[in-house]
Parts: C-alpha cells; structure tokens; sequence
C-alpha cells in the first residue's frame, strides 16, 4: 500500500492546497517545456499521428506495467466522466502537437495558454464557482504576459496560432472536468484513460492520412519506419508525458481549476528558457516581459492563495 500511495504522487505536500498544487504544475512545465523543444526534431524525421500512437502506446504500456507491479485497480468510479476528460485531453494535444511542428514552441505555448481564461469562464458558468479581485487580476496579468509572448501585432504573425488557442479551449474543459468530475479518481486511472483516448485518437487518423489522403507535412505524413532519432525522441516524449500528466493531474485533485491553471503558464517560462539554453534561440525584452508578468500572477495567487474567494 505505501508504495501505491507513493504512485499516486504525494511527493510534495503542503498545508495550503494550492501551494501543493502550484509544486506540482511547476514541476510538470519544467519536464514539459524541455521535451516540447525537441518536436521542432520529430517533425523532420514522422509524420504527428504515428508519434503520438507510438508515444500514447509506449505511456500505456509503463501505466499498465506498474499498475500490475503495485496491484492497482485502474477501473475508473466514473467511466463517463473519465472517457470525457480523456478525450478532452488527448485533443487539446493534438492541436498543441499539431502546431508545435510549424510553429516556435514559445508561441504554441502563449496560444495554448489562453486555457486559464477558459478555465475561469467555465468554472463560472458552470459551476458557479466565485471569482475574486486578485483571482482575475492574476489571470488577467498572466494572459497578458501570454500575449505579449505571442505578439499578434508583429507582420510575421500566423493565423495558424489559431490552432493552439483552440487547444488551450479543449485543455481548459479538460481542466476542470479533472477537478469536479474526477478528483477521487486514481492518478493512474487518468492517465491510462487519457493515454487510450490519445491512441485511439492518432491511430485512427494515421490510418487515414497514411491510405486515404496522405502528404509530405508533419500533418499528413504516413505511417512508415523510423530512425533513431525519431525513436528515441518518442521515448523521450512519452516519459515526459506520463510524469507531466501525472502532475498536472494531482494539482487538479488537489486545489480549485482557477488557481491552478494561472501556474501553467510558467510552461512558457520554460519553454523559452530551454530554447535559449538547446538552441540559443535568443529571448527578446518583450519575451523577458511577459515572462515577469507571468511569474507575478503567480505569486499573486501564491501569496493570496490564503482567502476563501481570492
């Protein structure tokens, strides 16, 4: 029992649930924001739907390996519930993955992050969860540092930053559908749940791009043999993807979807740090901004996390 209550992912704890949940998150971007600059790679070497059928069935595959190890029931309380968290999941990452191969990561990142608004938007009408001052003054200075990050302004902006807004949308239910849906729901649970539905998901439509309509993009590039470097990327990213998930998920057990979904967006705080660090990929002042007022969201929530409605 204490090694499966160790799976279930209490390595950090806190008197304060949010701060718990922000340990987690924070954690979760560090791992995330290093792998994401590897796709740029992937996306030479296969096609999308063949890394993520590859990467969900390799993620599955270690969740249901350690499950059977740890004598662990992944049968979920709630199959609808799980199913639609799954699926919400897995497609916020088809359109983030999606972008990733055209786009700079730090972008895909700020378009994906417009997933706290929604998160906010949702838990309001939805659930009629009460949102105070300082809650929307940090969600509204991280999504501006979001912006500025983004920069639509700039002549080299891209409609096709569309697509990870459209992800952040699809993340942002998934978000909260984890928090009042699913919150005694195993980790592990979720994360086989949400690895099925990727696979599902990217198998189907690899079969389709690969004999019905397929291309030379990153989009619709078949199913064909990979190269080492194509393979061990994969491993990489879906090592990455079973500790980030993993994470993300218990900070949604743990605390409210509002304030947990202002700390992903030090995702992008990550992700330019790496590019700068891999690639030298240089951060410009607008970059460095937007980066502060990111970090200031969050210490807003941190340091208000006190209050009942923040």
């Amino acid at each position: 029992m204490q090694i499966a209550d160790l799976a279930e992912g209490y390595l950090i704890k806190t008197a304060n649930p949010i701060l718990t949940a922000a340990g987690y998150v924070l954690l979760a971007m560090a791992v995330i924001g290093f792998s994401d600059n590897f796709v740029v790679v992937i996306a030479r070497h296969g096609g999308l739907w063949q890394f993520h059928a590859m990467r969900a069935a390799m993620g599955l595959g270690v969740v249901l390996a350690l499950a059977a190890v740890w004598r662990m029931s992944l049968t979920p309380l709630n199959m609808r519930a799980v199913a639609l968290r799954s699926m919400l999941v897995a497609a916020s990452m088809f359109c983030y993955f999606g972008a990733l191969g055209f786009l700079p990561v730090s972008q895909v990142a700020a378009g994906l992050f417009t997933s706290p608004i929604f998160v906010v938007l949702i838990s309001v009408m939805l659930f009629g969860v009460r949102i105070g001052l300082w809650r929307i003054s940090a969600v509204i200075l991280g999504f501006g540092g979001s912006l500025i990050m983004l920069a639509p302004w700039q002549s080299g902006f891209e409609l096709t930053v569309l697509l990870p807004v459209l992800g952040g949308a699809l993340y942002a239910m998934g978000a909260v559908t984890t928090h009042h849906l699913c919150a005694n729901e195993r980790t592990m649970t979720l994360q086989a749940g949400f690895f099925i539905a990727l696979l599902i998901g990217s198998g189907s439509v690899a079969l389709i791009v690969t004999f019905i309509a397929p291309g030379d993009g990153f989009l619709s590039r078949p199913w064909g043999p990979v190269n080492a470097t194509f393979l061990w990327l994969t491993v990489l990213q879906a090592v990455t993807a079973l500790t980030g998930v993993g994470l993300i998920t218990l900070a949604y057990q743990t605390a409210e979807s509002s304030y947990v979904a202002v700390f992903e967006y030090s995702l992008l705080i990550f992700a330019g740090l790496f590019s700068y660090l891999i690639w030298q990929d240089p951060i410009e002042p607008r970059e460095v901004l937007g980066m502060v007022l990111i970090v200031v969201a969050g210490a807003i929530l941190a340091l208000r996390s006190g209050d009942v409605t923040v």
